[in-house]
């Protein structure tokens, strides 16, 4: 699926994470910088593809030998590099460059050259699962330990109930004419 109203030549891209960052490859069929062709690469967001954002946009002056190229905050380019590939930097992925990227020369090359553009959905990152296990470590180790105190505390009760249960027999047991009798002679 194509997001809505997108026209102009597109080309092949791949994006790929590595790990907590990403890179945006798209390949075009013309070396871009040899033939001076402008380029733009867009995000349409997933829910609502009406309106792309411009992620990176390169013009080529005729004044100029280097391209005139805009980059959105997020994203990293390196112009130096522009052939028939080009490669957007994202470098640290997240929730907010979900959707689908479209790489395009301007003015179009060739109508019947549509592909389908690549797509990103945010998934969890490395940073987010270690901030999640070390959450559950913590927790395990918070509850590990109230069950220690807890066994300790059931413990001692047992133990102090039996030595007053012990005090509460040698009171009522032990009389005080028992001890007498017990020290008197017999006769």
């Amino acid at each position: 699926m194509t997001p809505a109203g997108v026209t102009g030549y597109l080309t092949q891209c791949k994006l790929v994470e590595e790990g907590n960052s990403g890179k945006l490859t798209c390949e075009f069929s013309i070396d871009l910088e040899e033939q001076k062709y402008d380029f733009t690469v867009q995000r349409y967001d997933l829910i609502d593809d009406v309106t792309p954002d411009k992620v990176l946009g390169c013009i080529f002056r005729k004044d100029s030998e280097e391209p005139d190229c805009t980059v959105a905050d997020g994203y990293k380019f390196n112009k130096n590099t522009i052939s028939n590939v080009i490669i957007l930097e994202i470098p640290h992925l997240e929730k907010k460059h979900e959707g689908w990227y479209i790489c395009q020369v301007i003015p179009p090359l060739d109508e019947k050259n549509k592909t389908v553009p690549c797509n990103y959905q945010h998934t969890e990152t490395r940073d987010a699962k270690e901030n999640d296990s070390t959450h559950v470590s913590l927790t395990t180790a918070v509850l590990v330990v109230v069950g220690l105190i807890l066994v300790v505390l059931v413990v001692t009760g047992i133990i102090c109930r039996r030595k007053i249960r012990e005090k509460v027999r040698e009171m009522c047991c032990n009389s005080p004419r028992g001890d007498q009798n017990e020290h008197e002679p017999m006769a």
